[in-house]
């Protein structure tokens, strides 16, 4: 049944929920909320471990709000929730939360206590769905999605997504089920069984589902679209209806009114109410992310966000706020600075000979070459004592000169300091003293020196000046005047990675960032050092600034940017662990971040793998000092399931080992890990002639630890 409409399509500001102290992650809304005298009430869980139970107060039109109580007992953050609707066995109905520590907790919607908990999966639940006859439906980061009945007993197991489960749906009275993932695909199921698996109809995740009638339902993804579905219930499958182009961004949670009216939440734009597929309105809010929206019973609308609050929006005016409330919400969007959308394009690289050139011998041991391996650029250091050229990995190539200035056969990602005796990166060897290349001079039988990693990496190699204030004036010919720079502070530019640095020349930096895609990597190699130059990295973390970079790195972290604007970007945000500021924000931006560095996959280009490589890393270094959680768990399951797969290059390998090695000291993360058949792909690198001996044993430690 549609939810009632207000006779108005202008939505404003209603009121805030306050007293969650981490992200509000999922909604679940109880439509007939007898046990507080309220028309309905409203379920948010978060990542505080915590989930509550508001309602509208009817002496106020439902006007105002109030907390009834607080869902206790979880153990980790909670990821999704549901409602069962009243029923004769239950007639106040029953709220069923998912966690990030795999179980599926049951309430009764007047204790503050679970009257049942289950170890429903080995991995977050990460989606929660039931259904009018009660049949409710788990999906999970394990890749599965389970059905449960009466109460939460396992009727079956759905398997056949390769990576996580993000969504999960029943259809009313055909009993079809849907479940959407990580892996692009959208899969029909029907007594056990996948009827249909829809490949190609989205280009990135699958996030989330709604359904809006017995037949249709619709998809929304990380590739910013929106896709309406009809399913035939006969023969299981469904046909796209329509797609709309519907964000600017990541989506992330779904909501509809009824067929032709549906709201969005996603990444760095707010809540947008559509309309006849139209987007009507932007509901914006102080708050980076909006994880999760609902469609109320009374027309108004609820989004969950990443400051911890839920912001209630009505197009009734006895509901909308009065002008003091208003003026305070006025206050927070003024005080918040949403990162801007920045587009930047691709770059040519020079004639280089083809890898052919790698049959002839080294003249001595380590001689340096690069040579072009279709559209990618590679670097290989000569070993004398191997019969083949081996891989150097993730050398990336100098964007200036061609000289190979970014080799990690350098020192160029070391700790600048606080290095423990762990650090398998020290400045002095890789490993104990392992070649990086070969893995020569490893004792088998040594201490692990690989992990935990207690320091962040950074790539702190500086450029050649000359051949960049070259570039800069190269470039800055080419562009429009309101993008061109004085030449004289493009001469300056360089020196903001150096101690000579001026913070009034930082937005002539910011300017050259916005230059066209082919000319914006030298604005982008000066910024990835300056970050870390405290002359001059008080103003570019400054919060406007800091968000502004934010966005124009994850602009360019996608697969059709060209790989130096791909390789600095995520150079840039490795270096940003670096400073407190730096990493607070990389940590607030966790999930997006990732998101998007996930959506590289797979990349064959060597330097882009050791940038991924190393940028998840120090993720899990963070996760690791901070201990937290969530981050804990993201790194695992990409580094299991997409990295240890798609990495080829040797040295990014290590660095994803000693990543993985780092969070394996939890026994849970170690369980996790073994679930999702990280042992096996161990065991596997081991067993292969190619691997390098330190990548070999940093393998056989962490199964030692496992």
């Amino acid at each position: 049944m549609s939810i009632p409409l207000s006779s108005s399509s202008s939505y404003r500001f209603s009121t805030v929920l306050e007293g969650h102290s981490g992200d509000v992650r999922c909604l679940s809304v109880i439509p007939a909320a007898s046990f507080v005298e309220a028309d309905f009430a409203l379920v948010s869980g978060s990542r505080d471990h915590s989930a509550k139970l508001w309602h509208p107060d009817p002496a106020t039109k439902n006007a105002t709000w109030h907390c009834d109580r607080t869902l206790a007992g979880h153990q980790r953050y909670v990821t999704a929730v549901t409602v069962k609707e009243p029923d004769t066995q239950h007639p106040q109905g029953l709220i069923f939360t998912g966690s990030q520590d795999g179980h599926i907790r049951t309430y009764h919607p007047c204790s503050n206590n679970p009257i049942g908990d289950t170890e429903a999966h080995a991995a977050n639940v990460s989606a929660l769905f039931i259904s009018k006859t009660g049949t409710l439906i788990s999906g999970s980061w394990d890749t599965t999605a389970k059905v449960w009945v009466n109460e939460m007993k396992l009727t079956m197991t759905l398997t056949g997504h390769e990576i996580a489960v993000w969504a999960v749906a029943i259809l009313p009275e055909c009993g079809v089920m849907i479940t959407t993932g990580a892996d692009k695909t959208i899969k029909l199921w029907k007594g056990g069984v996948c009827k249909q698996t829809v490949t190609g109809a989205h280009s990135q995740a699958v996030r989330c589902l709604t359904i809006v009638s017995k037949e249709k339902f619709m998809s929304g993804s990380n590739d910013y679209t929106v896709k309406v579905w009809q399913v035939d219930p006969q023969a299981v499958n469904t046909t796209c209806l329509k797609t709309v182009q519907a964000h600017n961004n990541f989506i992330y949670s779904m909501s509809a009114f009824s067929e032709d009216k549906f709201i969005i939440g996603g990444e760095n734009s707010g809540i947008k109410v559509f309309k006849d597929f139209e987007n009507e309105q932007v509901l914006q809010v102080p708050a980076i992310s909006v994880w999760s929206v609902a469609a109320l019973p009374n027309g108004d609308i609820a989004g969950g966000c990443s400051d911890g609050r839920t912001w209630i929006f009505s197009a009734d005016p006895a509901r909308q706020a009065s002008e003091d409330a208003l003026k305070s919400y006025e206050t927070a969007l003024a005080g918040f600075h949403r990162p801007a959308q920045t587009e930047l394009d691709g770059v040519d690289v020079k004639k280089l000979p083809g890898t052919e050139a790698l049959h002839a011998p080294g003249r001595k041991d380590g001689q340096t070459l690069m040579v072009r391996d279709g559209p990618n650029i590679c670097v290989y250091s000569w070993s004398a004592g191997v019969k083949q050229q081996p891989s150097g990995g993730g050398g990336a190539v100098d964007p200036f000169t061609g000289g190979g200035a970014y080799s990690t056969s350098s020192n160029s990602d070391y700790p600048s300091n606080g290095s423990n005796a762990n650090n398998a990166f020290s400045s002095s060897s890789y490993g104990g003293g392992a070649d990086p290349f070969t893995g020569g001079g490893m004792d088998v039988d040594v201490t692990n020196t690989f992990f935990p990693q207690t320091s962040y990496l950074a790539f702190s190699v500086k450029p050649k000046v000359e051949m960049m204030v070259k570039k800069l004036k190269e470039f800055n010919s080419q562009v429009g005047d309101e993008l061109k720079v004085d030449e004289a502070i493009l001469e300056r530019l360089p020196a903001l990675c150096s101690s000579d640095g001026s913070t009034g020349d930082v937005a002539s930096l910011m300017k050259a960032l916005r230059w066209p895609k082919d000319l914006a990597f030298p604005a982008l190699d000066i910024l990835r050092l300056a970050i870390t130059n405290p002359s001059v990295n008080p103003v570019l973390l400054e919060d406007v600034v800091l968000n502004d970079l934010l966005s124009l790195m994850l602009a360019n972290m996608k697969s059709e940017m060209p790989i130096n604007c791909q390789m600095l970007a995520m150079r840039t945000l490795v270096n940003m662990f670096s400073v407190p500021k730096g990493e607070r924000v990389m940590l607030q931006c966790r999930d997006s971040i990732i998101t998007r560095l996930l959506t590289l996959f797979p990349s064959e280009n060597k330097n882009i793998q050791v940038a991924m490589a190393t940028l998840i890393l120090n993720y899990a270094v963070a996760g690791y000092l901070n201990r937290d959680e969530e981050c804990q768990v993201q790194c695992i399951s990409s580094l299991t399931m997409l990295f240890l797969d798609g990495i080829s290059d040797f040295e990014a390998r290590f660095r994803t080992l000693v990543a993985i090695g780092t969070l394996m000291g939890d026994q849970n993360n170690a369980k996790y890990f073994l679930s999702l058949d990280g042992k096996n792909k161990l065991q596997v690198l081991i067993a292969s002639s190619e691997t390098p001996e330190k990548v070999s044993q940093c393998s056989k430690f962490i199964l030692r630890s496992v």
